[in-house]
């Protein structure tokens, strides 16, 4: 084999190893959850919320990641990085890589909210971070829309009561309510 034929041969080699390296690794995400120490008086929780209400009127940008402008999974996980958690990101992957929360009633400040899109197929097509639960099974959750960018919105209003699917529980501290 001459030189050169070796020499390119081995750089496919190399670049083909790099590859599926870097595909391996992206598919260990399982769904799992994932503790963190706290940090001073605050829970995990209110600190995600607090950080994450930084960004309220950043616009909407499609694969936006932030933190000039958001899409509604790159906004998630955005936020949730800065707190040292890995998100995928597609909102359908997120919601493949953390437990589920079939409840509304289960629902905790921290976990992750998912909605059909506008096809309305049963696909996950949305997500947001539940900001506060109310008494009667509806939340409150802060999310990058398409028209308003970052806001805060109620999962009573017509629009997502309609699509809502089902939650993501991220954080051990929400561990122990999970359907």
């Amino acid at each position: 084999m001459p030189a050169r034929a070796h020499t390119e041969s081995i750089c496919y080699k190399v670049i083909s190893l790099i590859i599926i390296s870097l595909i391996l690794l992206s598919c260990g995400a399982g769904r799992t959850t994932v503790a963190r120490k706290k940090s001073g008086s605050a829970t995990l929780q209110e600190e995600i919320i607090g950080y994450g209400r930084k960004y309220i009127g950043k616009p909407y940008r499609y694969a936006g990641r932030g933190p000039r402008s958001f899409d509604c999974s790159g906004y998630t996980a955005f936020v949730f990085k800065e707190f040292g958690y890995h998100l995928n990101p597609s909102s359908g992957g997120q919601d493949k890589q953390f437990p589920a929360v079939t409840r509304k009633e289960n629902l905790q400040k921290g976990d992750l909210v998912f909605f059909e899109g506008r096809r309305k197929n049963g696909k996950v097509g949305h997500v947001g971070i539940v900001m506060e639960t109310l008494s009667n099974g509806a939340f409150r959750f802060i999310h990058a829309s398409t028209g308003d960018g970052v806001i805060i919105t109620s999962s009573s209003e017509d629009y997502w009561a309609s699509r809502y699917l089902r939650g993501g529980r991220i954080l051990e501290e929400n561990e122990g309510t999970t359907q």
